[in-house]
């Protein structure tokens, strides 16, 4: 599977808002579960990591899909520096973004 990991701010719907400036659809996730996640604007608020993997493509997590988030949130002032722990689940009808 292909997984991009993103820092997103909206919740309760199925289309995550990116705020990487850089990497508006996400960063690539290295075999080895590694990423990055770069150029998150100081005035941004609470936002949360997470992993993705978009199977059909549609740019909405979904049935099919696999997603994960960490526990906890970052914000522009004060990002995620080290998260650890995200393990992504099948996504089952009716997901909503935490």
């Amino acid at each position: 599977m292909n997984f991009v990991a993103f820092a997103y701010t909206n919740s309760g719907g199925t289309i995550p808002t990116i705020i990487d400036q850089t990497y508006t659809k996400g960063v690539p996730v290295a075999s080895n579960g590694m990423f990055r996640i770069a150029d998150i604007q100081s005035s941004v608020g609470t936002y949360h990591c997470a992993v993705w993997a978009d199977m059909n493509g549609d740019g909405k997590v979904d049935a099919g899909d696999w997603f994960g988030v960490a526990t906890g949130t970052g914000t522009g002032s004060a990002p995620c520096t080290f998260v650890t722990g995200i393990v992504a689940h099948p996504v089952s009808a009716g997901f909503t973004l935490p």
